[in-house]
Protein backbone atom coordinates (compact mmCIF):
# COMPACT_ATOMS: atom_id res chain seq x y z
CA UNK A 1 0.00 0.00 0.00
CA UNK A 2 1.49 3.35 -0.98
CA UNK A 3 1.11 6.72 0.73
CA UNK A 4 -1.80 7.93 -1.39
CA UNK A 5 -3.75 4.72 -0.65
CA UNK A 6 -3.14 5.27 3.07
CA UNK A 7 -4.30 8.88 2.78
CA UNK A 8 -7.54 7.73 1.14
CA UNK A 9 -8.06 5.12 3.82
CA UNK A 10 -7.57 7.72 6.56
CA UNK A 11 -10.16 9.96 4.88
CA UNK A 12 -12.58 7.02 4.91
CA UNK A 13 -11.94 6.45 8.64
CA UNK A 14 -13.09 9.99 9.40
CA UNK A 15 -16.25 9.49 7.32
CA UNK A 16 -16.93 6.13 9.01
CA UNK A 17 -17.34 7.94 12.35
CA UNK A 18 -19.54 10.71 10.88
CA UNK A 19 -16.64 13.12 10.63
CA UNK A 20 -15.24 14.51 7.40
CA UNK A 21 -11.85 14.80 5.76
CA UNK A 22 -10.05 16.00 2.67
CA UNK A 23 -7.03 14.49 1.02
CA UNK A 24 -4.71 17.25 -0.17
CA UNK A 25 -2.22 15.65 -2.57
CA UNK A 26 0.98 17.64 -2.99
CA UNK A 27 3.43 15.26 -4.66
CA UNK A 28 4.74 16.85 -7.82
CA UNK A 29 2.88 20.04 -7.02
CA UNK A 30 4.39 23.32 -8.09
CA UNK A 31 3.20 25.15 -5.01
CA UNK A 32 5.33 25.48 -1.91
CA UNK A 33 2.38 26.36 0.31
CA UNK A 34 2.36 24.46 3.60
CA UNK A 35 -0.40 21.87 3.77
CA UNK A 36 -1.10 18.50 5.33
CA UNK A 37 -1.70 15.28 3.39
CA UNK A 38 -5.10 14.91 5.08
CA UNK A 39 -7.24 17.43 6.92
CA UNK A 40 -9.71 15.59 9.10
CA UNK A 41 -12.60 17.09 11.03
CA UNK A 42 -14.49 15.59 13.93
CA UNK A 43 -16.67 17.18 16.61
CA UNK A 44 -15.36 20.71 16.22
CA UNK A 45 -11.68 19.86 15.83
CA UNK A 46 -9.54 19.89 12.69
CA UNK A 47 -6.76 17.33 12.38
CA UNK A 48 -3.95 18.35 9.99
CA UNK A 49 -2.10 15.09 9.32
CA UNK A 50 1.07 14.19 7.43
CA UNK A 51 0.78 10.52 6.38
CA UNK A 52 3.63 8.07 5.78
CA UNK A 53 3.38 4.45 4.66
CA UNK A 54 6.23 2.00 4.91
CA UNK A 55 7.14 -1.59 4.21
CA UNK A 56 10.22 -1.17 6.43
CA UNK A 57 10.41 -0.71 10.19
CA UNK A 58 10.19 3.10 10.06
CA UNK A 59 7.80 5.78 8.82
CA UNK A 60 10.11 8.78 8.48
CA UNK A 61 9.27 12.47 8.46
CA UNK A 62 11.88 14.95 7.25
CA UNK A 63 12.08 18.60 8.26
CA UNK A 64 10.22 19.73 5.14
CA UNK A 65 7.28 17.51 6.15
CA UNK A 66 7.39 18.63 9.77
CA UNK A 67 7.87 22.37 9.26
CA UNK A 68 5.17 22.62 6.58
CA UNK A 69 2.71 20.64 8.69
CA UNK A 70 3.41 22.75 11.77
CA UNK A 71 3.10 25.99 9.81
CA UNK A 72 -0.28 24.94 8.44
CA UNK A 73 -1.52 23.73 11.85
CA UNK A 74 -0.47 27.03 13.44
CA UNK A 75 -2.44 28.94 10.81
CA UNK A 76 -5.66 27.21 11.88
CA UNK A 77 -4.75 26.99 15.58
CA UNK A 78 -4.76 23.18 15.68
CA UNK A 79 -2.31 20.43 16.62
CA UNK A 80 -0.18 18.93 13.82
CA UNK A 81 -0.10 15.13 13.64
CA UNK A 82 2.09 12.61 11.91
CA UNK A 83 0.53 9.27 10.98
CA UNK A 84 2.39 6.10 10.11
CA UNK A 85 1.05 2.91 8.60
CA UNK A 86 3.11 -0.24 8.12
CA UNK A 87 2.59 -2.95 5.53
CA UNK A 88 0.59 -5.90 6.85
CA UNK A 89 -0.84 -3.78 9.65
CA UNK A 90 -4.32 -2.30 9.39
CA UNK A 91 -3.76 0.39 12.02
CA UNK A 92 -2.48 3.94 11.80
CA UNK A 93 -0.13 5.24 14.49
CA UNK A 94 -0.28 8.95 15.34
CA UNK A 95 2.16 11.40 16.90
CA UNK A 96 1.61 14.98 18.03
CA UNK A 97 4.27 16.84 16.02
CA UNK A 98 3.97 20.14 17.91
CA UNK A 99 7.29 19.83 19.75
CA UNK A 100 9.24 17.86 17.17
CA UNK A 101 12.00 19.99 15.66
CA UNK A 102 14.22 17.45 13.90
CA UNK A 103 13.64 14.54 11.50
CA UNK A 104 11.47 11.92 13.20
CA UNK A 105 10.42 8.32 12.62
CA UNK A 106 7.50 6.27 13.84
CA UNK A 107 9.03 2.89 14.62
CA UNK A 108 7.30 -0.44 14.06
CA UNK A 109 8.77 -1.91 17.25
CA UNK A 110 7.45 1.02 19.34
CA UNK A 111 3.86 1.00 18.10
CA UNK A 112 2.44 0.90 21.62
CA UNK A 113 3.94 4.31 22.37
CA UNK A 114 1.89 6.07 19.65
CA UNK A 115 -1.78 7.03 19.53
CA UNK A 116 -4.36 4.92 17.74
CA UNK A 117 -7.11 6.55 15.68
CA UNK A 118 -9.51 6.27 18.64
CA UNK A 119 -6.95 7.81 21.00
CA UNK A 120 -6.39 10.66 18.53
CA UNK A 121 -10.09 11.52 18.59
CA UNK A 122 -10.70 10.76 22.26
CA UNK A 123 -7.59 11.86 24.19
CA UNK A 124 -9.05 10.73 27.52
CA UNK A 125 -8.66 7.11 26.28
CA UNK A 126 -4.85 7.40 26.39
Amino acid sequence: MDGSDCERELVELFYDIDGSALRIPASGSRTKLPRPDVLGYYRGTHYPIEVKASSSDYCSFDMTDISGLKEYADSIDEIPYGAGRFSYDTNFYFVDMSDIDKPFSIKRNKKDSYMTFDELLYPSWR
